[in-house]
């Protein structure tokens, strides 16, 4: 959120600009990719359907000029919408943390 909304809905009604993304998504037994992203949630496909108020964990993997980073979230899922055969999920970020990803050097 810049400074100048801070505290004030975006147009779209969110307290947070979302960004447009396509990153891996890993959440227990399922992966997905997301569509967006904002400080404070995400919305991504899964195949798996999810339960709208329950609490999750997952990981995005994001791609970095100094290397790749686990994004770990726990979040409550917010929503939940059939997309394209697959299920759409929004969720309000409740938890983040940054982990980065051994490389195996002898793999190169």
């Amino acid at each position: 959120m810049n400074k100048l909304n801070r505290g004030r809905k975006t147009p779209t009604n969110r307290l947070e600009d979302r960004l447009p993304s396509k990153f891996p998504i890993k959440l227990a037994e399922t992966e997905g990719l997301t569509h967006n992203i904002s400080a404070s949630g995400v919305f991504f496909e899964l195949e798996k359907n999810q339960t709208e108020g329950s609490k999750i964990e997952f990981t995005i993997e994001l791609q970095t000029p100094g290397g790749p980073l686990n994004l770990v979230c726990q979040a409550e899922v917010v929503r939940v919408q059939e997309l394209n055969g697959k299920y759409g999920i929004a969720a309000k970020i409740t938890r983040q943390e940054f982990q980065s990803i051994a490389v195996n050097k002898s793999n190169q």
